[in-house]
């Protein structure tokens, strides 16, 4: 399912990914996953666990309060379903 939670979790991920110059496929094997696994991700059609954007944002260097805060938006009401 597409939503823009999931939509923006993957663009803020896409980013990162690229600024470290790394490939779809080297970041899913960085965390144990496959290729299929996160460009799904990035698209936005699964949901991500926490312990998976953990790995993710460690592997990335970034701070998970960020990448959530990216992901709220301006949406009070997700922002108030993370609290």
């Amino acid at each position: 399912m597409y939503n823009s939670f999931n939509l923006r979790i993957g663009q803020y991920l896409k980013n990162a990914r690229k600024n470290h110059g790394l490939t779809q496929e080297d970041l899913g094997k960085m965390i144990g996953k496959s290729k299929a696994w996160y460009v799904d991700i990035e698209r936005g059609k699964n949901n991500l666990y926490f312990s998976d954007a953990k790995s993710l944002c460690d592997a990335l260097d970034i701070d998970i309060n960020e990448l959530a805060k990216y992901a709220c938006g301006n949406d009070l009401h997700t922002k108030n379903r993370l609290l």
